[in-house]
């Protein structure tokens, strides 16, 4: 409990300066803060502001049940602290409910504490048991630790088991750490084992393609001849397989082409070795790959070629719609013809039927045309003999120049001009293509948009 305060200053309330006085209006306040309020006759009340009169603060009757309080807290007397037997101080002794006095003893019958005029009511000997105040207090002490002892020993084994089951994480925790330390260094090893591995295939790998290159400049260099049976193998192969189509057909020194295979951007590569021809392709739309393609022999290569000079084919289209395909038996007895013509379909010498237009009908009744107007060692003249303008024959004209004009002839008869024509082929398949490229109206529009050779 507090010592009252001035409910305006809030200072401790005393017998002096700041002595308690009424108010009048059920408030207090101290004699200073009254002093400091009077003004001529008069002042408001701080709390519910009424007004007061009084010329000075001892007009106002002092408030003498606050005084008593004060009084009583005057007469509060602590005893000193005195050691127990652990060593700690003793509680500071408390006041009797009785008569406010300081108790000094215990009536161990009654369980209450007494003061000195207290033991008139609890006289030893008849019904009461009186105990100094240290030996009481050390039985309640006592007491009390055998009351809190089985809580107190509680929480002893919880802290116990709980330091036990620390110390258990503990342990596992650094198990943890140790496995984890073992795993890094297995991963650090197996990152190194793969940084090796990694170092060893590029090795092989770098020494396989210098060897592939190595050769394949020896053979190139070694045989003009070898390198052209090689491009015309590059031909043929992609004419065998209907997905391949060569977009472009130059060959560089180390054997490398690109190629349009299924619509895709592909890098393929031929290599001459160990009498083989090995063609394969290893890079499609930017994605690298190994897939071995095909391997033949020199001498398979040559029969291959040889077999497949006599039939030649031409994909016409009409604005660039494919149309569909033209298959040509070539003449075999015409010597300049049967070597030169296969030329002009596989674009070996660097020029090909690949993209002409057939700019004209010779005509409207008896087929189409078209020619390559650069001197490229073409169609030449060869006899003619025993051979006879018939629907779907290939007809050319050499008119004392080195001008590559043919004609694709689809009716019947023949009129009186072709007589200087030379018949060097035939068509086996696709004259109903011919006549509907030639009942367009531009001739113009109908181009050839590949040729080749065809293996079977």
């Amino acid at each position: 409990m507090d010592v009252p305060e001035c409910n305006v200053c809030h200072i401790p309330l005393d017998e002096e300066e700041h002595q308690p006085r009424h108010l009048g209006c059920s408030h207090d306040s101290c004699t200073a803060c009254i002093k400091a309020l009077i003004k001529n006759g008069s002042f408001e009340c701080p709390m519910c502001r009424k007004v007061i009169k009084a010329n000075t603060a001892e007009d106002l009757p002092i408030n003498h049940g606050v005084i008593q309080v004060l009084r009583l807290f005057k007469s509060f007397k602590v005893s000193e602290r005195e050691p127990n037997e652990e060593g700690s101080t003793a509680i500071t002794k408390e006041l009797c409910k009785i008569h406010k006095c300081i108790v000094d003893k215990r009536c161990i019958t009654c369980k209450v504490w007494i003061c000195v005029q207290c033991k008139e009511l609890h006289i030893p000997g008849i019904g009461c048991e009186i105990q100094a105040y240290n030996e009481a207090l050390k039985e309640m002490r006592k007491e009390h630790k055998k009351q809190v002892e089985p809580t107190l020993s509680s929480i002893r084994n919880n802290l116990q088991s709980i330091s036990s089951k620390l110390s258990g994480i503990e342990s596992e925790k650094k198990k943890l750490e140790e496995e984890i330390e073992k795993l890094d260094g297995l991963h650090k090893d197996l990152q190194k084992a793969a940084e090796d591995g990694t170092k060893v295939l590029n090795e092989i790998v770098a020494a396989t393609v210098k060897a592939d290159k190595a050769i394949t400049s020896k053979e190139f260099d070694e045989s003009v001849q070898t390198a052209n049976e090689w491009h015309q193998f590059a031909q043929v192969w992609c004419k065998i397989n209907t997905d391949f189509l060569p977009e472009k057909n130059k060959f560089d020194q180390e054997g490398y082409a690109t190629m349009n295979i299924n619509g895709k951007s592909t890098q393929c590569k031929i290599s001459l070795g160990h009498g083989n021809v090995y063609f394969h392709c290893f890079r499609i739309n930017g994605f690298n790959i190994n897939k071995s393609m095909k391997i033949y022999s020199h001498e398979q290569i040559k029969s291959l070629l040889s077999a497949a000079r006599d039939l030649v084919f031409l994909d016409l289209a009409i604005c660039g719609q494919v149309k569909g395909r033209v298959t040509i038996r070539l003449r075999q007895d015409l010597p300049t013809y049967a070597k030169n013509i296969p030329l002009l379909f596989t674009g070996e010498k660097g020029h090909a039927l690949l993209g002409l237009s057939c700019v004209h009908c010779l005509d409207h009744n008896l087929g189409i045309s078209g020619s390559i107007t650069t001197n490229i060692n073409g169609f030449k003249q060869d006899s003619n003999a025993g051979y006879t303008v018939t629907q779907g024959s290939i007809l050319a004209r050499w008119s004392g120049n080195n001008i590559d004009t043919f004609y694709i002839h689809h009716e019947q008869g023949i009129q009186p001009y072709m007589i200087t024509y030379e018949v060097f082929g035939q068509i086996e398949t696709g004259l109903d293509i011919v006549k509907l490229c030639k009942n367009h109206t531009d001739q113009r529009e109908v181009t050839v948009i590949d040729c080749g050779l065809v293996v079977k």
